[in-house]
């Protein structure tokens, strides 16, 4: 088979476990909300007491909102939302607030 371009799995790789992938599916997540939160940050700053951050209630109204990011949950962006204000909060003082937008539907 490996001469088609395709290789047989197990043959000579390590067997994933249920385990390691778990371990590294939140290790992926974890890397896009922190890299996520970086981008929400710098779309911030400079923050002052009329900064607002969107929250969203429910996927839909998010992928509504941020087409680019359709099919990752909006529980990701609201954490990386906190993240990012929180960021703000320890280097200026002023706490953002976070605006939770209505489902469209």
């Amino acid at each position: 088979m490996e001469r088609y371009g395709c290789r047989i799995l197990g043959a000579g790789w390590p067997p994933v476990t249920a385990e390691q992938h778990l371990i590294d599916t939140f290790a992926a997540a974890n890397e896009f909300v922190s890299t996520l939160a970086d981008r929400l940050y710098r779309t911030i700053m400079p923050v002052t007491e009329d900064s607002v951050i969107t929250a969203y209630s429910d996927d839909i109204t998010f992928w509504g909102s941020h087409p680019d990011l359709g099919g990752v949950p909006h529980a990701l962006w609201n954490i990386a939302a906190l993240q990012a204000a929180e960021w703000a909060r320890k280097e200026t003082g002023i706490t953002c607030e976070l605006d939770v937008r209505k489902p469209l539907v």
